[in-house]
Formats: structure tokens, sequence, C-alpha cells
């Protein structure tokens, strides 16, 4: 599109003077350049040659930003049948073990495995220190493909440290069924599976599936949820998942 060039241009040029693409490129960078060292020096494993990345639901946050980062750092980016990095949202789903292909090394059998799943429709809520980020996704294989349009809200009020507030919670309801008025269709989903992410306690992590169940009644949707003992990785481990598989397609 016309009005993206001069983004793209500016990318171009930060990156031919030796800089990151981007301010957000250069964090994601520094990031996972550090993950890579303490990798190593804690436990060996040797820097890998290419990697797979999933990245939040914000909305000024660019696939580019990630590939971006992955190419600072001289990592060949894995993308699968989809040929796009994952959203945290499918790489949660991958994580609890949905929406994995079978026949992840055939890309044609991918695909008409694809068109023969029903889609499920998933909420992400990662509840963090800092913020809590909702995502709001049709999904039918754990396979991210770049959507019209974001169904995505972050608040950063609304983090765990902000729990001591008195009216928290409710602010956490009012947040959620908003964010469901607003982003989901207008018939009522009966059956909607909630993904919980991030880092928690178990007091934290009860106040969100308490506001969020609230909001799904208030809001006339069904729902189900779906824990992970160790919620911060759950992301992770999908992510590395869709790696392997895409390794192995590629290959």
């Amino acid at each position: 599109m016309l009005n993206d060039i001069p983004r793209r241009f500016f990318r171009a040029l930060r990156k031919f003077i030796g800089f990151a693409a981007s301010y957000e490129a250069e964090v994601i960078s520094s990031m996972v350049g550090y993950l890579l060292e303490d990798a190593y020096i804690h436990h060996r494993l040797a820097r890998p040659e290419a990697i797979t990345l999933s990245f939040p639901g914000l909305v000024a946050l660019y696939e580019d930003d990630i590939e971006d980062a992955a190419e600072h750092l001289r990592l060949r980016v894995l993308k699968g049948i989809a040929s796009h990095q994952p959203h945290e949202v499918v790489a949660a789903w991958a994580g609890h073990g949905q929406g994995l292909c079978r026949e992840y090394w055939n890309a044609m059998a991918c695909g008409e495995e694809f068109e023969h799943t029903p889609s499920s429709f998933i909420l992400l809520a990662e509840y963090t220190k800092q913020a809590l980020v909702l995502h709001l996704e049709f999904v039918k294989l754990a396979v991210d493909y770049p959507p019209y349009f974001l169904r995505a809200a972050a608040s950063f009020t609304l983090g765990t440290k902000d729990r001591d507030k008195t009216d928290h919670v409710d602010r956490l309801r009012v947040f959620v069924l908003s964010f469901l008025n607003h982003d989901m269709p207008s018939t009522p989903h009966k059956n909607m599976h909630v993904l919980v992410t991030g880092d928690m306690s178990s007091d934290d992590s009860q106040e969100l599936v308490g506001a969020i169940q609230d909001a799904m009644r208030a809001h006339g949707s069904g729902i189900k949820m779906i824990f992970d003992s160790m919620p911060e990785f759950v992301a992770a481990r999908g992510a590395a998942e869709l790696s392997w598989r895409a390794a192995a397609l590629e290959n």
C-alpha cells in the first residue's frame, strides 16, 4: 500500500547502515540475543541457525519487527506451512497440543487437514505484572495467517502490579466485557476456548478467571477454560513445537 512506503523505506535505510530495522526490532533482537547467550552459558546450547518467534497481539507490533529482529541476529526464521511467524494465541494453542497437523512434513496433507478442520474461537488472556493483553482469533490448525484486522487490546493499568487497588477485579471484568462487545461478532459464541498465559500467582489467576467468566456470562457466550500448570511457558512450548515441525517441512 502506498501509505506504507515511507515506513518500509526508513526500515530499509536503518538496515543498510547496520541498525535494526526499527526500535521495536532492536528491543526484540536484544531480548532474543540475551536468551541465546544465557542458553549457551548455562546449558551449553549451541546458537541455532534458524528460529521461530511467537509474538503478542499488540496493535503497533508488526510481523516485520519479528522477522527483522531475527535478521539482525543473523538468524533465519522458520515459517512452516503458513509462511508467517505465529502470534501468541496460535503458539499457546499449539502449546496445549491443539491444532497440530498430523502429517506435518507434508504441506499438501496439512492444507487438506486445514480445510476439513472446524474453526475454534479462542480468546487469549496474557496477564503479567505490567499489562493485560487480550487477543481474539478464529483458529483451525495452529497456523497463523495475517488477519484482515487484529482483534486485540492491551491495558497497561491492569497488570498484576495493580491488583492491590480496590476496584481491580471490577476493572478487569469491565475491560474484558468491553473488548468482547467491540471485537466479537454480534451473535454470542456458545463454546469459546479461553487460554490464560503470563507470569502470575495462583491468586492472580483466580481473579482473572473470575473476571473473564463474569464478562462471558454478561456477554452471553459459553466458555471453556484451558489451563496449564506453567502459563508463562505454554506459548514458548508451542513455538518450539511449531519450530521443529517447520524445520522438518523445509527439509
